[in-house]
């Protein structure tokens, strides 16, 4: 049944699926259907409207294929633009259940999420920071679903619970829904629950090939109807299928079910969870019971939906005002302008948010202040009530708190009635579009708009009038906020600006006097009442102060609830490194008692403190932190750098004299004595002298502060940076002293071998060390001094000293080609040398010999008592500046020990195999090593050293280990060379199976197509391997010799699979692609591969899932360059040069990707019709593209203006010009891998430029 078209205001309840079985659940449960409503320009989501349960729902889906948290976020936020007037939220589909034994959770049931104690129902089991040995710490607390939907389902639960459990039944008259819809959501028979330890055994998707003897035995229920489960629910960013990894969660989370969507609502929505159980999580996962667990979840919520009291939300019919087409135009150029709005700016701070203390910051709600200012409907009475000025000092917390403020704020009581908007911005002083008064009205007024269309009507009044010029004008759009701000019966208007101090002095000024003039009552030109309400958050700078001193202000650091805040903050973050570095009890305290006692109001202090801490050990915990002040410097650089960044020659000198000042005076100076201390004004009155004085004092900032008629510094710690900082150097660019200790005498006797100045010299300078942390042992060891060596050795040189990249003498010696002393080496292992230690780069003397031959010096070691399988156990090192020079240490910081891609646990054979040294190799076996030694990840020598030599050292080689991914010694064939096929040979006769899958997915035949090997290829194929049999991507051995331009090994397939590959040559595949797709998407393309796929029957024209044809795939993938031979051979073979795809991008648009400096082929493009000023979805040019790829250059440039579309300027849909997306990467620091694009960006930014001057001029 379909009803008449409703407003957008009509809507209260969001409803987000994430499949489209899900979709079709919920739209099969509706009681009507209406008809869709105009939305936003910049809302790209697709909406299903209708009625249940006496309610207005709007239901919202995922895009395809796109799933997460991240994606359930975006279309959220987009979502409430368009229906302002959403309350509550939904989240409702399918999961994966978690069964255990007291919850007793079966296929087709439902789970719903509720909050307990410590969460609010929903988990975000993947967030958090990663701590030392991999580690999650999860942090942060998401939001609990709202007390009305809590209150329903007390009632709901209540009346349908089971005894004694949190299980319920369904209410009987929905029950009757199911059955009637079971036709089309069928109720599978199966309902089959495998132990935890028992693995899928087969690559189809059901279980037919398992063992059911592998069972979990559970009691039968007496009927087949749906229970429901209260609980917590485990949210995430990825598919749970696997049973162990399942089980160690639920166990740590007590979570009921794992989804992949909450995460990303709860905190934009309030909502609850309600998830259909279509599977348990584990690698028997299949897709039978989606759709009859889609209609559980859909039929529980609309039962729920029916006992929700009404919601309010509409307004007056007088007050709906429809968005018009011009209105969409109007919206559309000013979302154009918001390239950076105050979601993003609020995003961008999240971070920061997510991690706060739970419990902390929301006190802020409850002052007198703030609820004065959100209760004040009009400001009548002369008090400036409608303006609340929050100020503190940095690191105080201030952007958490608008946070906590922009997200908490919708959630109270005072804006349920839909009579209230809220308005949020978040200036920051290192983005261009954040730093400037017309910005913050830019997205302060989208966001009021947008929420409440009948605003519209005064924006479109002037903007008839003013066209686009509206929205460049900063007194336009403030006379517009304020005309808002009047229209009678309009809800109240709250809009919170943070960081206003970050904003550039002139929008600064700007801003404030206009703030002044509309809102201070004590001013004759105040502007009548009004209904807008400005909270702003800022440091306590003068020049704020002298206009924001005249409304309602609250100093943020004289709140107790601060200093409540703190110490909450410091105690969860001590329990928390109590916790994982094992603290005891003293230090737990004095770690609590110096934070408290450092931390000085500032939570930045706390944090940077506590990151430090969590690196150390216990035993080293309070040194650290007693010595922790200089971590806080590079925020006193900022500050300073602001202090000074307007200040002339002279004033950047009296600045800097100040500041040593203040650092090095014994006691806090008062103003007067600190201009005579600089010798300040000494020819004007007392009063001038002061007064000026304090300006310049006022210009360092929050650096130093005048306390009570004393100048100090802002915190403790400051002193100790101002004693070290020099301060002049500084401002020319360098932070440091140079400091160049150069050599000893010492150092130069022991290169040099002088034993007489080396005796003369000791035993003073016996350990002396220079820059590199090298004693003159280890510089006689560098130089390979043998006789000095000796001599330091037995006058008590200490045989174990390393250098700054931590290695011994040792391992000088063995890495030196010019040394082979085995006198020497056993002389020093002897004495004590360790061949143990490891250096920077994670090797032992040992190894160095191994690694560069040297069988003697090899020999030394084993005969000497060396472990042959000593294992390494890799190590990050990090390096710090010490005397000019770097030194190196280990790194424990957490981030480090979660890096898998490290090799560890290797031994000295694993070594050797790297090397492909046979001959070590066979010394090492000599010596007992053991050839089925296994890695951390599994490797024996044998993975790591496949060659036809090595095969034969060893009998007792087992070639049917795998290491953990999955690889077993046949599959680490370098199948490239012309000896895979021999070695092959002998491991399938040493019992390897050539059939086997990798951890990939992949066996032999894969490998050996991707490799192109076509010996190989051709014996698997003709002992019956599969060519089209797919790896866990997907991709068989016929896409990887499509892929690598093998045109031999593809002609083979196929001649020997010509009724396999029939229909294949015609049709596109599972990734909607044909061979030919395939083929040109590869970095090597050949114009014979493409000659033949076209023979064989492969359409040029065909199109893949994103529109893209091959020519279009030819023009957009990685290739070293685009051939022209190969465009114009797929011209001839008929390709449409007209083509444009889905996010309608022409092959102009696509050239630009990897152009290289002809523009021969924009010229064919040209000629056959090509639009060179297109646009596509995102509304860029040929010029943006260009730009962002970094391939502009004066020849496209100058052809682009012969031909009539050179704009540098033109804007996209995100208001940016090519010159800005060129400036970007022009600044990107890019890894040392891409080598050389520096260069090319700069070219790039460079060009644009100069085009951009040419076009004003």
């Amino acid at each position: 049944m379909t009803t008449p078209t409703l407003t957008h205001r009509d809507y209260t309840i969001a409803w987000i699926c994430a499949l489209p079985v899900e979709r079709a659940a919920a739209e099969s449960v509706f009681d009507e259907t209406h008809s869709p409503l105009s939305q936003l320009p910049t809302d790209e989501n697709n909406y299903l409207l209708g009625r249940m349960g006496g309610k207005n729902v709007v239901i919202a889906s995922l895009p395809y294929g796109v799933y997460g948290t991240t994606s359930a976020t975006s279309v959220v936020t987009q979502m409430r633009l368009t229906f302002p007037f959403l309350r509550l939220g939904l989240v409702v589909g399918i999961g994966g259940g978690v069964p255990n034994r007291s919850t007793d959770i079966r296929l087709g049931d439902v789970v719903v999420s509720v909050p307990n104690e410590t969460s609010g129902g929903v988990i975000q089991y993947d967030y958090g920071k990663t701590c030392l040995e991999g580690s999650l710490q999860r942090t942060g607390a998401l939001n609990k679903p709202p007390q009305i939907l809590l209150t329903a389902l007390t009632r709901m639960a209540g009346d349908t619970m089971l005894p004694r459990s949190q299980t319920g039944r369904f209410p009987s008259d929905y029950l009757q829904i199911i059955r009637t819809k079971q036709k089309d959501f069928g109720r599978p028979a199966n309902d089959w629950l495998f132990h935890s330890t028992y693995d899928h055994q087969s690559s189809r998707k059901d279980c037919s090939s398992c063992d059911k003897n592998q069972l979990v035995q559970r009691a039968p229920r007496a009927n087949d109807e749906p229970c429901v489960h209260y609980g917590l629910v485990a949210s995430g960013n990825q598919l749970m299928k696997d049973a162990r990894t399942r089980d160690a969660i639920a166990r740590e989370l007590n979570v009921l079910c794992f989804e992949m969507e909450a995460a990303g609502i709860m905190d934009q929505l309030p909502c609850l969870v309600v998830r259909g159980i279509c599977d348990y999580c584990d690698s028997h996962k299949s897709d039978e019971w989606q759709q009859y667990a889609a209609l559980t979840a859909a039929v529980y919520s609309k039962a729920l939906l029916s006992i929700v009291p009404p919601v309010k939300g509409n307004v007056a019919q007088d007050q709906v005002l429809e968005i018009t087409e011009e209105g969409k135009a109007c919206m559309q150029k000013l979302f154009k302008l918001i390239t950076t709005d105050s979601m993003k700016g609020m995003n961008a701070l999240k971070q920061v948010e997510r991690d706060r203390t739970p419990g902390t910051c929301s006190w802020i709600l409850q002052k007198e202040e703030l609820k004065c200012w959100v209760q004040r409907d009009r400001d009548i009475d002369g008090q400036g009530l409608n303006m609340l000025w929050l100020y503190g000092n940095p690191g105080t917390g201030k952007s958490t708190m608008a946070i906590t403020l922009a997200e908490e704020l919708p959630r109270t009581d005072y804006f349920s009635n839909g009579d209230r908007v809220l308005a949020s911005f978040f200036c920051d002083s290192g983005s261009e579009f954040r730093r400037m008064e017309i910005c913050i009205l830019r997205g302060l007024l989208y966001q009021i708009i947008s929420q409440y269309p009948p605003f519209l009507k005064p924006l479109l009044s002037k903007y008839r009038i003013q066209g686009k010029h509206l929205f460049t004008s900063f007194d336009a759009l403030w006379a517009l906020l304020l005309d808002i701000g009047r229209v009678p019966g309009g809800p109240e208007i709250y809009c919170i600006i943070d960081a206003l101090d970050e904003c550039n002095s002139d929008s600064q000024e700007t801003l404030l006097r206009q703030i002044d003039h509309s809102f201070n009552n004590l001013r004759p030109t105040c502007s009548a009442p009004s209904s807008i309400h400005l909270l702003i958050l800022s440091r306590p700078y003068p020049e704020l102060e002298q206009y924001l001193s005249a409304f309602k202000s609250m100093d943020l650091g004289s709140c107790r609830e601060i200093t409540n805040d703190l110490r909450a903050m410091i105690k969860d973050r001590v329990e928390g490194l109590a916790r994982r570095r094992k603290y005891p009890k003293s230090v737990f305290e004095k770690v609590s008692q110096i934070l408290e006692e450092k931390a000085a109001g500032t939570f930045l202090w706390v944090g940077i403190a506590c990151a430090k801490l969590a690196r150390v050990q216990s035993r080293r915990a309070v040194e650290t932190l007693q010595a922790l002040p200089q971590e806080l410097h590079s925020l006193y650089r900022k500050l300073l750098l602001a202090a000074v960044s307007d200040c002339d020659e002279d004033d950047h000198r009296v600045v800097m004299e100040i500041l040593g000042f203040v650092a090095f005076a014994q006691r806090p100076l008062t103003i007067i004595e600190m201009a005579e201390a600089c010798r300040l004004y000494l020819d004007t009155d007392m009063e001038s002298r002061l007064q000026f004085t304090r300006e310049l004092i006022e210009l360092c900032r929050l650096l130093i502060v005048i306390d009570n008629g004393h100048v100090r510094l802002l915190h403790s710690s400051l002193e100790t940076w101002g004693r070290w900082l020099d301060y002049y150097s500084y401002l020319k660019g360098s932070s440091y002293r140079e400091l160049c200790p150069g050599l000893a005498p010492i150092h130069v006797a022991a290169h040099w071998g002088i034993l007489p100045l080396i005796s003369f010299l000791l035993p003073a300078s016996l350990e002396d060390k220079d820059s590199r942390g090298q004693t003159p042992l280890l510089i006689a060891a560098q130089a390979v001094q043998i006789e000095a060596m000796r001599f330091l050795v037995e006058r008590g040189s200490y045989v174990n000293s390393v250098n700054n990249y931590h290695e011994n003498a040792l391992h000088i010696t063995c890495q030196n080609s010019q040394y082979n002393n085995c006198a020497m080496t056993k002389f020093l292992l002897d004495r004590g040398t360790s061949p143990y230690v490891c250096d920077k780069e994670n090797m032992t003397p040992f190894l160095y010999a191994i690694g560069h031959q040297k069988e003697d010096l090899a020999r030394v070691f084993l005969q000497n008592g060396f472990y042959v399988d000593f294992r390494i156990r890799r190590r990050c090192w990090t390096g710090r500046m010490v005397n000019n020079s770097i030194s190196y240490e280990v790194d424990h910081s957490p981030e480090q020990h979660s890096n898998l891609g490290v090799q560890s646990g290797l031994t000295a054979l694993h070594f050797s195999a790297l090397n492909t040294s046979a001959k070590m190799a066979t010394l090492l076996l000599q010596y007992g090593a053991d050839p089925n030694a296994r890695s951390d990840t599994g490797d024996t020598p044998l993975h790591l050293a496949i060659r036809p030599k090595l095969l034969e050292h060893n009998d007792s080689v087992d070639v049917n280990l795998a290491n953990d991914q999955g690889d077993y010694p046949q599959h680490v064939i370098p199948f490239e060379r012309d000896y895979a096929s021999s070695i092959l040979c002998k491991l399938v006769a040493k019992g390897a199976d050539s059939s086997r899958l990798n951890g990939a997915g992949q066996s032999c035949l894969h490998l050996a197509s991707k490799a192109g090997n076509l010996e190989v290829v051709r014996k698997l194929v003709n002992g019956g391997h599969d060519i089209l049999m797919p790896d866990i991507d997907g991709l068989s051995p016929f896409h990887y010799a499509l892929r690598g331009r093998y045109l031999q090994v593809v002609r083979f397939m196929s001649t020997a699979c010509e009724s396999l590959l029939s229909k294949t040559w015609r049709s596109l595949d599972h990734f909607g692609k044909n061979p030919l797709h395939h083929h040109v998407s590869s970095i090597f393309c050949s114009a014979e591969m493409i000659d033949f796929l076209v023979q064989c029957g492969c359409n040029v024209n065909d199109v893949d899932r994103e529109g893209n044809s091959a020519l279009s795939l030819y023009m957009s993938s990685s290739h070293l360059y685009i051939d022209r031979e190969i465009f114009q051979l797929l011209l001839d073979k008929g390709a449409d040069p007209l083509c444009v795809n889905h996010h309608k991008e022409n092959l102009a648009h696509l050239f630009m990707h990897y152009r290289e400096e002809g523009i021969g082929i924009l010229q064919i493009l040209l000629k056959c019709g090509v639009d060179l000023a297109a646009r596509d979805l995102e509304g860029r040019t040929v010029m943006h593209h260009g730009a962002i790829h970094g391939v502009f250059d004066h020849h496209l440039g100058e052809f682009l203006r012969e031909h009539g579309v050179l704009d540098p300027n033109v804007r996209d849909f995100q208001n940016k010009t090519p010159l800005d997306y060129a400036e970007e990467q022009s600044r990107r620091t890019w890894p040392q891998d891409y080598s050389g694009l520096d260069d090319r960006w700069d070219r790039s930014f460079n060009c644009l430029k100069f085009w951009s001057h040419f076009c004003i001029a």
